[in-house]
């Protein structure tokens, strides 16, 4: 089993909670559960954290009568794990394996401190009482590093601005999206999500792009994050991130990548921008999106523009994203048209719940739209509402 697939085992586990766990981490070898932990942890840990000198962070890691040792450094070099003891444990901690799984996978508010245990070396103390004391100045890397593992390993909920920073992203700062993605995405965050996101970044270079992918790695911790570009970006897989080839202008290779999928939460396109390709996907892709999803697509200011396939004279033409969205809002009122076939709507009619729309930005919500509207009494074809003396009141009409 690899890296990857023991991720996805332990996210699996996890949702056993703190009554199942052990049970099933029984079945599995505790040093490669507990590399694939350490590692996540270092992906969430801050990349800016640098420390020098280095600090050593020992885990002794226990899992019924049998135990694994585990060491991380942070230095100039970066963070890395090793297995076995640390060439100098500045900081100690002992845990249950279990309960590291829970931490890093479990749902949120999951019992998992109980048996940690944290020491920073306080032995033998500095020699002088300068400020740049050799011990004094280790100690206090040590407690920053102590510090920020436990921050890691109990988050605060993060934010997309926040995520989008330190990952490089273009969502805030570049773009002013992440503010909006922090709104719709709140109550996805600690979920089993999949996540597919249209467009990888970095043109035609297999190792380039790739920060929104991290960027929404690091935000949805339990989720697995997919991305699809037409372009080979293969070298960009990790745990918790897999890469799809495909074009998004083909219908056919777009179902094909949503048939590796085992459903789909939440669909962003940051693709092409060219209208066509745009709509074709979204016909494509959001029957495939899970009741309750949401379908987010980006830089629709590209309807505008002749270049990309818009800037048509009309700006409602259906052949720009724009002009297609208005379109959509007309089926989410499809109840209340007056022609009877437009009544029984299409399918994207009774499946198009919400459209919420920002500058350059728009999230479309998927469920049922089955709402009843007025009753059929209400007058329709002639002035509707009859204001009293006072003109204060509307009444209705009947239609009789």
């Amino acid at each position: 089993m690899n890296d990857v697939e023991m991720t996805e085992l332990l996210l699996d586990i996890a949702d056993a909670g703190e009554h199942g766990i052990a049970d099933r981490l029984r079945r599995e070898n505790p040093c490669h559960v507990a590399r694939t932990a350490l590692e996540e942890l270092t992906f969430r840990l801050n990349p800016a954290m640098v420390t020098e000198p280095a600090v050593d962070v020992q885990f002794l890691l226990s899992a019924g009568d049998r135990s694994v040792e585990f060491a991380l450094r942070v230095g100039a070099a970066g963070i890395q794990v090793t297995e076995g003891k640390a060439p100098q444990q500045s900081v100690t901690i002992r845990w249950e394996l279990r309960d590291l799984v829970l931490a890093l996978y479990g749902r949120p508010g999951a019992a998992c401190d109980a048996t940690r245990v944290v020491s920073v070396d306080g032995e033998p103390g500095p020699r002088t009482n300068a400020p740049d004391d050799p011990w004094l100045l280790r100690y206090k890397a040590a407690g920053r590093v102590a510090g920020e593992v436990l921050n890691a390993l109990s988050p605060v909920a993060p934010s997309v601005r926040h995520e989008a920073l330190k990952a490089g992203a273009d969502k805030w700062g570049e773009n002013w999206f992440a503010a909006h993605y922090d709104r719709h995405f709140a109550k996805y965050r600690d979920r089993r999500v999949n996540v597919l996101e249209i467009g990888i970044g970095g043109f035609e270079a297999p190792g380039e792009g790739g920060e929104s992918l991290r960027m929404w790695k690091s935000y949805f911790r339990r989720g697995i994050i997919h991305g699809l570009d037409i372009f080979d970006k293969s070298p960009l897989a990790q745990p918790r991130v897999r890469i799809h080839r495909a074009d998004q202008s083909d219908p056919l290779s777009l179902r094909e990548v949503a048939d590796q999928i085992d459903g789909i939460d939440l669909i962003i396109d940051d693709g092409s921008h060219i209208s066509s390709h745009t709509i074709t996907a979204f016909h494509t892709l959001f029957p495939l999106l899970k009741d309750g999803g949401l379908y987010v697509v980006e830089d629709v200011q590209t309807s505008y523009w002749p270049g990309w396939n818009g800037g048509h004279t009309s700006f409602t033409h259906t052949a720009t994203w724009i002009g297609f969205l208005k379109k959509l809002i007309d089926g989410l009122h499809h109840q209340d048209q007056l022609d009877e076939e437009s009544r029984l709507g299409s399918y994207l009619d009774r499946s198009v719940t919400a459209i919420h729309v920002y500058h350059n930005l728009v999230f479309i919500e998927k469920g049922v739209n089955g709402e009843s509207t007025a009753p059929s009494w209400v007058r329709r074809h002639t002035n509707d509402m009859e204001l009293t003396p006072r003109g204060s009141m509307v009444k209705p009409v009947l239609d009789r």
